[in-house]
């Protein structure tokens, strides 16, 4: 996966809600300058996680989306996992479970180890 996908209301549920991948969202606003170096730390884990489908949601335009996850402040960043890539019986209506929310600015060495332990996590 390549660049980091911009969510928006069309986009949302075929990236978030039907998505068979784990995926990484930060909630951002362009006027934020933890936002903003905050999305210079989520470019470089793109790179080194091409597994991980990295997406960002603007809180000024898209603040419902936020809602959905519980998000009240920025910058946020939410880790989700599909339901299918867990051993869930009866796994229900949702399809992504939130594995963890990073909540305000963190280097680029903590959201690391933060996404190494998100690849090898797995409900056992």
């Amino acid at each position: 996966m390549s660049d980091i996908i911009d969510l928006t209301n069309e986009t949302w549920d075929a990236f978030v809600t039907k998505g068979n991948f784990r995926t990484v969202i930060e909630f951002y606003t362009p006027w934020c300058r933890e936002s903003q170096m905050m999305a210079e730390v989520m470019d470089k884990m793109r790179s080194e996680f091409p597994s991980i489908l990295f997406c960002r949601s603007n809180m000024d335009k898209f603040y419902m989306d936020a809602m959905r996850l519980k998000v009240e402040g920025v910058p946020s960043i939410i880790l989700l996992i599909p339901i299918s890539m867990m051993l869930v019986p009866n796994g229900g209506p949702a399809t992504q479970l939130v594995v963890e929310h990073i909540k305000g600015f963190v280097s680029a060495d903590v959201l690391r180890e933060k996404l190494k332990a998100f690849m090898a996590w797995e409900n056992a």
